[in-house]
C-alpha cells in the first residue's frame, strides 16, 4: 500500500512538474541540459556567481532540486 501510495505521488509531481522545474538530480531529463540559452558559469566563489546562501544544520550530499519558486535540499546531523 505505502509503496503504491509512493509511487502515485512520484508519478503526479512528475507530470505537474513545468519546464523550468529542476526535479531531479542532471534536471528534468536526466541529461544535465538547462532548459535555456543562458551560458553556465565557469567560475565559483564565496561573492562570485552565488544568487543565495543558507546555512545547513549538517552536511549533505544530494542534489538540489526547483520546484516552482522552492528549492528543496537535504542534510543530516548526529
Amino acid at each position: 500500500m505505502i509503496t503504491r501510495l509512493s509511487l502515485l505521488v512520484l508519478l503526479s509531481a512528475t507530470l505537474t512538474a513545468s519546464a523550468a522545474d529542476w526535479p531531479r538530480f542532471r534536471g528534468p531529463n536526466g541529461r544535465g541540459i538547462a532548459p535555456d540559452d543562458k551560458p553556465v558559469p565557469v567560475e565559483w566563489g564565496t561573492t562570485k556567481n552565488i544568487k543565495w546562501q543558507t546555512a545547513l544544520p549538517g552536511p549533505g550530499s544530494s542534489s538540489p532540486i526547483v520546484v516552482g519558486d522552492r528549492i528543496f535540499v537535504t542534510c543530516w546531523n548526529l
